[in-house]
């Protein structure tokens, strides 16, 4: 059955009685029953002051008890002794144990009373700082800290005293250690004298001269306070005149003249005897004023807890969750926001933010999903002039980002900053990339802005997320103005790379005319382009067939074109590319041969076939003999590349096909020169000086071996490792056009590699670590390492084994700079033995297709010829032994190119006549 609320609480208050029937065995110390005195040694108590808690008044009773016979005070910075009470003047005297006299001196700690107590220091008390360095802030002239006219009198004074001594000065030591503070007026109620922020050893207090103010020993030390005398009521007087003493009980600490009630003795008596967390006790008593309603008493509980534990909260998660649950069901914000502003004041001012029960609160909301909640309390604190620290906020934001509401989140922040209050970076960082993965640019802009208004230092990470998840989403334009706005920041650290990402992401999506215009800006803002803001444009206009673009671009570039890159563009193989094609696309062949005669000066490899294709598929009609008569340059310019591209011997004379290269026979679809073999296959594979070589963009290997029947060939590069010799290798790259693709048992293994080395990215699995280590051993156990700057056996940490590339295509890339590794090997095999290296199959084994055979080769082959290719349009050609070559086969009737004949028909062909 359900029980009510009443009997709800009244179940809490039984489960606490054998704890109190344990109590109340024993003596107690806590004011019961008229155990308030009157006194505390020689000293007469009387209201505002008690000797104990539940004595005098509750605001008193916080700072000030009896204790042993002596009346001590109780701040932040420690506890101090009453030596009197004058209640004509409403004033007390403190002496500090650690503070200096002129008998005594010593290190004191500091001095600090609360802004929220009912005291106030006396005007006629003067501060002396002792001992203080000379870089001391109180001595900034500007400042005026310290009193120099009657200050001087009395520092002379104190530095006469022998106990000066204590301090580390000598007796009549100069006075320039010394500050005479003025009497701290204007400051309210609290007051603080940080020693270790002023840079001084000690201080003492003079309250008084005695009747000689030349003779130190005479004069009064001590700390001089004024209290509040307004707390003194009717009630009270009545109370003493019945022959009582003042006091409060209860909850709510109402006045009391008498016996309290069973629970508040509960209450008092478990902290004289070893019950120091009441936690349990509190909980108990909230949850069963919850259940019955009485959000008052749930309010004054809480606050009672903080008066008697005199720290942050002491309440649980769960406690807080069921005042929440209790004030808003009955519409309490306002209620939740007065009672945090009430336990502010009752709170450590060095209180843990985590232990505040305005976090406390705020917490509460969002675990139960009430985020808006919470933001609504902080409002409400707002209007009633209230506020919370920064950690207080935190709660409300991670659930902000959590539910992808980062717009509620930006606001937040900006309120937060209103405050003057600052959120880490990473709390920034976090919100930033929250709202660029709801697509929500404009909050992250906010956010940005105001992270540099805060002025923190570290942007990076944030500016990084924001470009990156515009470049993501495909908006340029707002990488565009994003930068503009931010290009000045030193904190950033802007780049040319900053620009090209823009660049690049404005061609990619064809907006040719906001590149070119960011080209200009990022050029008047004094960042130069290099190879990849060019190659993104060129690669844009191809995209939209702008061929005169890319010709006014090739204008620009020539002039800075470096063979270095160190002090101009870099003109690598893939600018190259890029114009050579564009500009052979657009038939601007002037310019196609002056980005070629860069090239043989720079010494840059060039693969031909490309351009040719090029050619073949946008002028392949273009007539040498009318062009001759329109433009005679423009006709040399094509006579010019048609040379260079090797157009003047596209088929071979004189039966120059051969059937071997070296020891290695030669069969369809490979060829030992150009027009030889498959002309797909002729632009990677050539025979020179008896060596069979494969070509691609990274350079020209060794091919060792060919194996028809399982269609593999196996490249040797002259710069890959091996175990009897290693040393820097280049990268190696297989186009994705070539008809070659990486066997599924070759291992790519990455040698001296740096340990920030992208393959060792844990979340990219990118190195084997199961068999790949033993690999790893072995070829460190090679005496060949030593060639990479490593000793023999080193640690493998540096080598990472690469699972065979399968699933890529044909194309395949290693680009050792940019995985920041020294050398690779490439291995094939272990021979027949895998444990010793030395026997282990190195070479790169690629498979080619054999799809190109066709039944007019294999005629050709049948009547002794050799299948190979002729003309612009590299139509099939069977090359005849006998000098005589055909367009089927050698007992055809096709050209037969010999003697002076062959050589009129190449002319012809090179001049594009019919």
């Amino acid at each position: 059955m359900s029980l009510t609320p009443t009997a709800w609480l009244f179940i809490y208050i039984l489960l606490l009685l054998p704890l109190l029937h344990t109590v109340l065995a024993t003596a107690h110390n806590t004011p019961i029953n008229g155990t308030c005195d009157d006194t505390c040694g020689t000293i007469p108590i009387k209201y505002p002051f008690g000797t104990g808690f539940g004595c005098g008044h509750p605001v008193f009773a916080r700072y000030i008890k009896c204790s042993s016979g002596t009346l001590q005070f109780s701040t932040g910075t420690g506890i101090y002794t009453i030596s009197s009470i004058d209640y004509p003047s409403n004033t007390i005297v403190l002496t500090d144990p650690l503070m200096s006299t002129c008998s005594s001196m010593q290190n004191s700690g500091s001095f600090i009373l609360d802004r929220t107590s009912p005291f106030t220091i006396t005007s006629d008390v003067i501060f002396v700082l002792l001992g203080c360095s000379t870089t001391s802030p109180v001595f900034d002239a500007d400042e005026e800290l310290c009193d120099t006219g009657s200050g001087s009198r009395i520092c002379r004074g104190l530095y006469s005293c022998k106990g000066v001594t204590g301090i580390g000065l000598p007796q009549n030591a100069p006075v320039s250690t010394c500050c005479v503070y003025d009497s701290p007026l204007g400051l309210g109620s609290g007051y603080a004298l940080d020693l270790p922020k002023l840079q001084c050893s000690s201080y003492t207090s003079i309250y008084g001269f005695g009747d000689d103010e030349g003779d130190p020993m005479k004069w009064k030390f001590g700390i001089s306070l004024q209290y509040n005398d307004s707390y003194d009521t009717e009630t009270c007087k009545d109370c003493e005149a019945s022959g009582g003493l003042c006091g409060f009980a209860g909850l709510d600490q109402s006045f009391a003249c008498g016996l309290e009630e069973k629970i508040i003795e509960l209450e008092n008596l478990m902290g004289g005897f070893g019950f120091s967390n009441k936690r349990v006790f509190f909980s108990n008593l909230i949850s069963g004023y919850v259940k019955l309603g009485n959000l008052e008493f749930v309010s004054k509980t809480i606050l009672r807890s903080l008066k008697v534990e005199g720290e942050g909260t002491i309440f649980g998660e769960e406690t807080y969750c069921e005042v929440v649950k209790g004030f808003l069901n009955n519409g309490g914000i306002k209620g939740l926001a007065t009672l945090i502003i009430k336990a502010q004041k009752l709170e450590a001012s060095d209180v843990v933010v985590d232990s505040s029960v305005g976090y406390g609160i705020v917490n509460a909301c969002v675990k139960l999903g009430l985020s808006d909640k919470a933001h609504s309390i902080l409002e409400e604190m707002d209007v009633q002039g209230g506020s919370v620290g920064l950690g207080v906020y935190v709660p409300i934001l991670k659930a902000y980002c959590k539910e992808h509401r980062t717009a509620e989140a930006t606001q937040l922040v900006m309120e937060i900053s209103n405050l003057g209050l600052q959120l880490d970076v990473e709390i920034y960082d976090a919100l930033i990339e929250a709202s660029m993965s709801s697509q929500d640019f404009p909050s992250a802009f906010s956010l940005f802005r105001d992270m540099r208004e805060a002025r923190i230092p570290e942007l990076k990470g944030s500016y990084l997320t924001i470009m990156t998840g515009l470049m993501e989403n495909h908006r340029p334009e707002l990488m565009a103005a994003f930068l503009d706005e931010v290009v000045e920041d030193p904190r950033i650290e802007v780049g040319t790379h900053d620009w090209n990402s823009i660049i690049h992401a404005f061609c990619k999506s064809g907006r040719l005319e906001d590149a070119r215009r960011t080209l200009r800006r990022m050029i008047f803002l004094q960042f130069e382009p290099n190879d990849q803001t060019y190659l993104s444009l060129i690669n844009g206009y191809v995209t939209v067939e702008k061929y005169f673009s890319v010709l006014m671009l090739w204008n620009e570039v020539k002039r800075k074109v470096s063979r270095d890159g160190q002090k101009g563009i870099k003109f690598d193989h893939t600018l190259v590319d890029a114009f050579l094609y564009a500009l052979v696309k657009g038939g601007f062949f002037d310019a196609v041969m002056q980005v070629v005669e860069k090239t043989q000066e720079m010494k840059i490899f060039v693969d031909k076939w490309r351009y040719k294709q090029a050619f073949m598929e946008t002028h392949k009609k273009l007539k040498v003999a009318k062009l001759r008569k329109r433009n005679f340059r423009k006709m040399e310019s094509l006579v010019a590349f048609k040379n260079w591209a090797a157009t003047a011997h596209n088929t071979p004379i004189n039966g120059t096909c051969d059937d071997t290269c070296g020891t290695i026979p030669i069969k369809y679809p490979f060829g030992t020169g150009f027009g030889c073999g498959h002309p797909v296959f002729a632009r990677y594979i050539k025979c020179s000086s008896g060596t069979l070589q494969f070509s691609t963009g990274t350079g020209i290997y060794t091919i060792s071996s060919i194996d028809y029947p399982s269609n593999t060939i196996v490249l040797t590069d002259p710069l890959m490792s091996t175990c009897s010799s290693m040393q820097n290798s280049g990268s190696f790259i297989l186009d994705r056009t070539s008809p070659f693709t990486i066997t599924s048992d070759v291992i790519f293994v990455l040698l001296g590699c740096s340990t920030t080395s992208p393959v060792f990215d844990a979340d990219e699995e990118l190195c084997d670590t199961g068999s790949g280590s033993r690999i790893c051993r072995g070829l460190y156990s090679c005496k060949g390492v030593t060639g990479i700057g490593l000793p023999q056996n080193a640690p493998v940490s540096t080598c990472c084994v690469y699972d065979s590339p399968l699933g890529l295509g044909s194309g395949y890339a290693l680009d050792l700079p940019k995985l920041q590794c020294s050398s690779y090997t490439s291995i094939y095999g272990f021979g027949d033995d895998e444990g010793d290296p030395m026997k282990w199959k190195f070479g790169i084994s690629l498979q080619y297709n054999d799809s190109y055979d066709t039944e007019t080769c294999k005629d050709c082959e049948a009547s002794g010829g050799l299948c190979g290719f002729a003309g612009l349009d590299q139509s099939f050609a069977c090359v005849c032994k006998n000098g005589a070559n055909s367009s089927n086969n050698c007992l055809g009737r096709g050209y037969a190119w010999s003697g002076t004949w062959g050589l009129k028909i190449q002319l012809k062909m090179i001049l594009g006549g019919t």
